[in-house]
């Protein structure tokens, strides 16, 4: 699969890489990645993708993205090197934050991803935001906690794929159990 990465300029002047990857002709996906990550964290997902036109950015301030001043400052690789301070602070970001669905509308078909056994976020807010998103499917998976995309990569990767398929007009996917 041909990839490239490209740098996008946000309207605030802000410079986020892009990862763009398949067939332009094919249907467009946009993954966004979880606070403290990267883009990186799709790369094992990416193989289970390649009849899509993948887009994932850097969100702003974190992997190679701009980290503006009063912004988020954390460039991270890996989340188990963060210290414990860093994480406290990524989570009371994360608390104080109006939720998606507080600070505007959702209007495409989501994949929410939840591990049965997360201790860091409740299955409830998952099935708040799935209530609130018109088309959007909460997958759980038994007996993973919160980092699904890296403890299934290859379970995740055929489950996106399937709702991906479903939304550009392909077979519908598998009922989530």
């Amino acid at each position: 699969m041909e990839a490239e990465v490209r740098t996008l300029r946000l309207r605030t002047g802000i410079s986020v890489p892009c990862l763009v990857q398949g067939d332009p002709a094919s249907p467009p996906v946009l993954l966004l990645h979880a606070w403290g990550e990267s883009r990186g964290s799709f790369d094992r997902l990416l193989p289970g993708l390649s009849g899509f036109r993948v887009h994932a950015p850097d969100l702003r301030g974190q992997g190679g993205a701009d980290k503006p001043e009063g912004g988020y400052s954390l460039a991270v690789q890996d989340g188990t090197r963060i210290p414990s301070n860093a994480w406290k602070q990524i989570m009371s970001g994360l608390v104080a934050a109006p939720p998606p669905t507080g600070s505007g509308t959702i209007r495409s078909p989501a994949l929410i991803l939840w591990g049965a056994e997360d201790n860091v976020l409740p299955r409830e807010d998952q099935e708040t935001l799935a209530a609130h998103i018109d088309g959007s499917v909460l997958k759980v998976y038994p007996g993973v906690g919160h980092l699904v995309l890296w403890e299934v990569p290859e379970q995740v990767a055929e489950d996106a794929a399937a709702f991906f398929r479903h939304h550009s007009g392909g077979p519908a996917p598998e009922p989530p159990p």
